[in-house]
C-alpha cells in the first residue's frame, strides 16, 4: 500500500512538472540564452500562396535588416518580441528532429526569419508552420526546437509587415 502510493504521488509530480514545462511562456531571447546581446542583423522572407486567375500562385517577400537604427528593425523586433512561445512535447524526444510540419494543410503564408547575434558568431533561423508551430533551428544545434507561439497573430504580422516594407521577389 505504501509503495502504491508512492508511485501515484510520484507520477503526479512526474505529469504536473512535464505540464509545467510544456505550457510555460519563454521569451525568444529566453530560448536564444542570449542575455541582453542585441540582434546584429534580421532577416525576413515571407511567402504567400493563394490562386489568381485559376492558377496556383506564391508571392515572395524579403526584408533584410543590418542596422538595428532603422526603423524597420524596431517594428519586426517588436512583432517577434510580441508573443512568448511554448515548447513542445517533441522536444523532449532523444532523437534529433529533422523535420517539422505545420499539421493544417490549408496554409495561406509561411515566414522564415534569420537572427544573427554576437559579431555574426552565434544565429538562429526561425520558421513559422502556419500560426501554431515555430521551429528553432539555432546554430550549433543538429535538429530544430519545436514551439507554439502565445501569439497566433504574430505569422500575419511579420507577412502584413514584410509585404508593406519588404522587397517583392515574385
Amino acid at each position: 500500500m505504501n509503495k502504491k502510493r508512492i508511485l501515484t504521488i510520484f507520477a503526479a509530480v512526474l505529469i504536473a512538472a512535464l505540464c509545467l514545462w510544456r505550457f510555460w511562456p519563454h521569451t525568444l531571447k529566453d530560448i536564444l540564452d542570449m542575455n541582453d546581446a542585441a540582434f546584429d542583423t534580421i532577416s525576413v522572407h515571407v511567402s504567400e500562396f493563394g490562386i489568381a486567375d485559376n492558377a496556383p500562385r506564391i508571392d515572395v517577400y524579403r526584408l533584410d535588416l543590418s542596422s538595428p537604427d532603422a526603423d524597420s528593425y524596431a517594428a519586426v523586433l517588436s512583432i517577434l518580441q510580441d508573443t512568448k512561445f511554448r515548447a513542445d512535447f517533441r522536444n523532449l524526444l532523444p532523437w534529433d528532429i529533422s523535420t517539422v510540419d505545420s499539421g493544417i494543410k490549408n496554409i495561406s503564408h509561411s515566414a522564415n526569419v534569420m537572427l544573427t547575434w554576437g559579431e555574426g558568431d552565434d544565429s538562429c533561423y526561425l520558421s513559422f508552420h502556419g500560426e501554431r508551430i515555430v521551429s528553432f533551428d539555432i546554430r550549433g544545434n543538429t535538429g530544430y526546437l519545436i514551439y507554439h507561439p502565445t501569439n497566433r497573430a504574430v505569422l500575419t504580422a511579420l507577412a502584413e509587415y514584410a509585404k508593406a516594407n519588404g522587397e517583392f521577389l515574385t
